[in-house]
Parts: structure tokens; C-alpha cells; sequence
């Protein structure tokens, strides 16, 4: 007898989603093609055209200084795959106005799962550049087109599918390369198959990266990281704004490889999610933040209206029947969106403070601009959920004032200070009057310290930074890397002197500390930062670095080991 659907993946992993998720429904011609060109029958993913483009990329790179086995270090070398990287991008869009946008997308998402299914984080980066160059065509998108591309679909668009993904799989590996160069390792293209970098893993920098990318795949950091927050993506049963966003079996961290394949044999991977909009960005709705943009106003008045037309019932809906669940969008008349719209922005909670824009169609080309929204046709719209869950955080923002950076701040180490008190090292009253307040020794001030735990017999000080994010540091620069190393590097200094002057002087305290027990210090930051060996990554206590991020504080308080 055949296993019931996500009886082979195992209960325990889809518990959580079980009642949300839809049994995976009946495909298409597209889809059929798709998973037989380049899914090998289920042994995995061939490209079969996209290495006729090999000779052409290998004397563009050569052009460039990226020659075959060419060392490739520091600034120059970052520089060079940065325009490398430009290249190959102006081939994918060269490609991809061969075709509408329309065509492409629904190849697209159907392709998607697969690809991740197999290739992993290769694939998660090579999707939003392949989305982007698709998008860049200058062909008009039409219904008809749109909804027929399923099953109307040549061996030419194969191949030029085919090279689409070749291309981006090309770029996500020189992408990689630059990420290593921007942390200081010496890299070398390999002019073969993907272009591959070739780097010596013994070096200092080599075990360095390595040891950050388990750091980061091991702590989860909240979706207001790169604000310089934390926030929670689920909403708590007292959720004060509760609102429906979207989430996908695909980027979930529990289902890798087999798992996957196994649950999308089952599953449609789109499902919904309950969230706080109050909790994703907690500091954004804090007076004198600024932080709520007419941009995430209008994002998330976009998720009201899509979660309605998900469940409306309308002769449209026959357009995109079951859509939302196997690609994350649904198709729908442009009236009948401005309508929908409208309502939500009417009853929404986050507009308490006023509509920052002059209304539903200025909104609208804002959301046509960041791809939640496509036209196709002259009435009908493609609308994106699944896409503008990621946009919602990303359109926040934190400004640069310091009055509004001081109010981040404090939201951050508030929210550092909650999460400790959700564990067993939520400290003792008489420990928890050193929470935000200045430590003084002999009436000299020492520091202030923004968050305490205590757990069997150690005391935790904790210095919290809400560093912020940028687009540099984002695609891996190499001096963004470098100066917020060096920023971390002398925040741990700092506070290490501290701890020391702490220690040194525990009777002096307000609240005098018994030697029995061990005072230890770690500087905490929203997000995880690149580190070479030395003081900063060595541990204060346990498992913990000295410098972590929040998620990985989380995982050692919960008595998870995080290396």
C-alpha cells in the first residue's frame, strides 16, 4: 500500500503544516517537461544546452582578468568579478528578450522547487537574478500567452530556458567567489562547467568562512536582522496585528534534499502563515523610529488584499485555480484588485498613523516596480504573495538620525533582554537591576549594561550593538567585510576591558557579585559577522563566541550547541 501524503518525510516534520499545506495538484504539460528535461527521471538536475555558452563566458572572463586558474585577491579582484558578474547578466537579459516576461515567469516557477529541491543554496541564488533578467524583457506580456505558456512550450524554449539557468548558476558561483574575496581569501576561476572558484581551504581566511557559514546556518536571525533588530516571523497568541503572509516548503531549513523531493511529492509548497506585523519590526512602530515607510504600508496592505482575493470566490478565480498553493500568486482583474485594495487599506491597523501615499494607484506602481504585481493583458494582473512576504521586512527602514538610531537601539536591547527571559538564564531580581542601568565603581561610571543572564552559577553581560545593514555589506564588498570585522573587533576590546574592571571590583558593585560565581561578558549583534580567528571567535562561556549574533545567543540559552 502507498504512504499516505507526508508519511515518508515523517509526521514530525509536518506537523506544524499539515492543515495549511494542499495536496500536491494535478500538472501540466510545462510541468511534466520541466521535471523530465532537466530532473534526469528523479536522479537529479542536467542542464543539457546551457555549456554551449561555456567558450563565449570563458573569453568574456579572460577579457576581464578572471582568466582560467587566475588569482583573483583583495579589491582588484573583487572588482574584476563584480564586472564579471555584469557581463553574465547583460547574457541572461540579452536571452530573455526573446520572450515576454509572462512566458518566462510560469517556466519559472515551475522550475523553482526543482531546482531547490537539488541544488540548494546554488539555486537561491541563482533565482532572484534569473527573476530579474526575465522581468527585464521588453515584450508585452498578454493573457492569452500567460495562461497558455503551460502547455505550448517548443524544444527552443527549453533550451533557452536551459541557458537561462545555466547563466545563473554561472553567476551565483562567481558570486560566491566575490563573498570570499570581500573576506579577504584568494580565489581562482576554473573555466569549466560553472566556472567554479578554486581556493587553498587551509588558510586562516578559508577556515574562517567556513566556520561562518555554519555560524549563520545554525542561528536563525529574525527577518529585522539587517535593520538592526530582530522580530519574530510567527505570530504569538496575543498577536495585536495579526495578518496572513506566506511561506514555502522550499525555504524551510528543517526540509533539505530528500526530505524535500519527498515532501513536494506530496505537497503543493505554498501555504500560509499567521503573523504579527507589530512583531516583525518591533522598533519600526516605536515613536521617533521612523522606521514605517510608505513602502512597508503599502506591502502589507498588499497581503490583506492578496489573502481576500486568495479566498474570494469569483469567475477569476477559475484564471489561477489552486495557483497560490503551487506557485505563490494568483491572477485576477486589475479592478478587481484596486477593489480589494481599497477595503484593506480602509480597515488596516497600520495605517492608524496615516496613508503615506496619495492613494491605491500610486501604491500600485511602487508594488509593479519590486514585482508583486505584473500585468498581462489589458484588464488582468499577476499578483505575487509568496514574493511579497520577503518584501514586507525589506521595506522597512531604519534612518540614519541619531535620535531615531537611538531608539533602534533601544528596541534591540530590549528585545535581547526578552528573548534571555523566555530561558532558564532569566536572571534573579537581585541581578536584574543591573539591566540598563550604569555600573559605577568607586563613583566612577564604567559602562552601562544592556542585557543580564544567569544560569548555575554564571553571570552573562551583555553589550548589545543594532548594527545595521547596507546593500555593501549585502553583496559581500570587500571593505564593507572589512570594516565591520573591525568594528566588531573593537566592540569585543572594549567590553572585554570592562568585564575585566566588573571582575576585578565585584564587591564594589551595587549588587555585589559572590566569587563562587563567574562573571562573563559577549557583545551581541542582529546579525552573525564575518570574523577571522582570534579573540572574537573564541568562546566567553560554553558554546557562546565572544561576539554572536542574537540567534545564535538564543540557541545557547536554550542549551542548543551552536559550533
Amino acid at each position: 500500500m502507498d504512504p499516505q501524503p507526508g508519511e515518508r518525510i515523517g509526521t514530525h516534520l509536518l506537523e506544524g503544516f499539515t492543515k495549511a499545506l494542499k495536496p500536491r495538484s494535478r500538472g501540466d504539460l510545462a510541468t511534466s517537461l520541466i521535471e523530465g528535461f532537466f530532473g534526469d527521471h528523479g536522479q537529479g538536475f542536467r542542464l543539457r544546452a546551457g555549456w554551449m555558452l561555456e567558450p563565449q563566458i570563458s573569453a568574456t572572463a579572460t577579457r576581464l582578468g578572471a582568466g582560467h586558474r587566475q588569482p583573483l585577491t583583495e579589491l582588484a579582484g573583487w572588482q574584476t568579478l563584480s564586472e564579471f558578474a555584469d557581463e553574465i547578466r547583460q547574457m541572461m537579459r540579452t536571452i530573455a528578450a526573446r520572450h515576454d516576461p509572462g512566458l518566462w515567469y510560469a517556466l519559472l516557477v515551475r522550475a523553482q522547487p526543482l531546482m531547490i529541491a537539488w541544488l540548494g543554496n546554488a539555486a537561491m541564488l541563482a533565482l532572484p537574478a534569473i527573476g530579474s533578467a526575465v522581468f527585464s524583457s521588453p515584450r508585452k506580456s498578454t493573457l492569452a500567452g500567460f495562461l497558455t505558456a503551460p502547455w505550448r512550450v517548443p524544444p527552443s524554449v527549453m533550451t533557452e530556458l536551459d541557458q537561462m539557468i545555466y547563466l545563473g548558476l554561472v553567476l551565483s558561483n562567481i558570486e560566491i567567489a566575490k563573498r570570499r574575496v570581500g573576506k579577504g581569501q584568494e580565489v581562482a576561476l576554473v573555466h569549466v562547467g560553472l566556472f567554479h572558484a578554486l581556493f587553498d581551504p587551509g588558510t586562516e581566511v578559508a577556515a574562517a568562512i567556513d566556520l561562518f557559514d555554519k555560524r549563520v546556518a545554525a542561528a536563525h536571525h529574525g527577518p529585522a536582522a539587517a535593520l538592526g533588530a530582530f522580530g519574530t516571523a510567527l505570530a504569538p497568541l496575543s498577536a495585536q496585528w495579526p495578518m496572513i503572509v506566506w511561506g514555502s516548503l522550499i525555504n524551510q531549513p528543517a526540509l533539505h534534499g530528500p526530505l524535500l523531493r519527498q515532501a513536494l511529492r506530496d505537497w503543493d509548497p505554498v501555504f500560509p502563515i499567521l503573523t504579527d506585523l507589530k512583531q516583525m519590526v518591533p522598533a519600526a512602530f516605536l515613536p521617533g523610529s521612523f522606521g514605517l515607510t510608505g513602502e512597508a504600508q503599502a506591502v502589507a496592505v498588499f497581503l490583506k488584499a492578496y489573502s481576500d482575493l486568495v479566498v474570494a470566490r469569483s469567475a477569476a478565480r477559475r484564471l489561477s485555480r489552486r495557483a497560490w498553493s503551487r506557485f505563490g500568486y494568483v491572477v485576477r482583474t486589475r479592478r478587481e484588485f484596486l477593489r480589494a485594495f481599497t477595503k484593506a487599506a480602509a480597515g488596516h491597523p497600520v495605517l492608524t498613523g496615516g496613508w503615506l501615499y496619495a492613494g491605491p494607484d500610486d501604491a500600485t506602481v511602487y508594488l509593479t516596480s519590486i514585482g508583486l504585481i505584473h500585468k498581462v493583458g489589458r484588464r488582468r494582473v499577476i499578483l505575487n504573495g509568496a514574493m511579497a512576504t520577503a518584501a514586507l521586512a525589506e521595506a522597512f527602514d531604519r534612518p540614519a538620525d541619531d535620535k531615531a538610531a537611538n531608539v533602534w537601539a533601544g528596541a534591540f536591547e530590549d528585545e535581547v533582554q526578552q528573548l534571555v527571559d523566555l530561558t532558564v538564564w532569566r536572571p534573579p531580581e537581585q541581578y536584574r537591576s543591573l539591566i540598563r542601568r550604569n555600573v559605577k565603581i568607586d563613583g566612577t561610571v564604567v559602562t552601562d549594561i544592556d542585557a543580564v543572564a544567569y544560569h548555575d552559577g554564571v553571570l552573562l553581560l551583555i553589550d548589545c550593538k543594532a548594527y545595521k545593514s547596507n546593500a555593501r555589506l549585502a553583496a559581500g564588498e570587500y571593505s564593507a567585510i572589512k570594516t565591520l570585522r573591525e568594528k566588531a573587533e573593537k566592540a569585543w576590546t572594549s567590553w572585554a576591558d570592562k568585564m575585566a574592571v566588573i571582575d576585578g571590583n565585584r564587591a564594589k558593585l551595587a549588587v555585589p557579585v559572590p566569587t563562587e560565581v563567574t562573571i562573563a561578558g559577549v557583545v551581541v549583534l542582529p546579525f552573525t559577522p564575518f570574523l577571522l580567528p582570534g579573540d572574537t571567535t573564541e568562546l566567553t562561556v560554553g558554546s557562546l563566541r565572544r561576539v554572536s549574533s542574537v540567534g545564535e545567543l538564543l540557541l545557547f540559552l536554550t542549551g542548543l550547541q551552536i559550533s
